[in-house]
């Protein structure tokens, strides 16, 4: 997410809670999954407390849809 904040803020954006859709292929492994996105890697800590069998979506093109949160000026979530 400090990623995504960066370059929000680089690009002149300011920082608000954002809804998302995310589509991307799922990899890693069940105890650090990484959603895969148009040559990015986005460290899906959230998804390890989901209640996902992630070791069965390893690997496969999966949707995600949540808020990412507002964060203060040059910080990362």
């Amino acid at each position: 997410m400090r990623q995504f904040n960066q370059a929000v803020e680089k690009n002149g954006f300011t920082h608000k809670d954002a809804e998302i859709l995310v589509r991307g292929k799922l990899a890693g492994t069940a105890n650090a999954p990484v959603l895969e996105v148009s040559g990015t890697r986005i460290d899906t800590a959230c998804l390890r407390d989901a209640h996902l069998d992630i070791v069965s979506l390893l690997g496969k093109t999966v949707t995600v849809s949540g808020v990412i949160p507002q964060a203060p000026k040059g910080k990362g979530l």
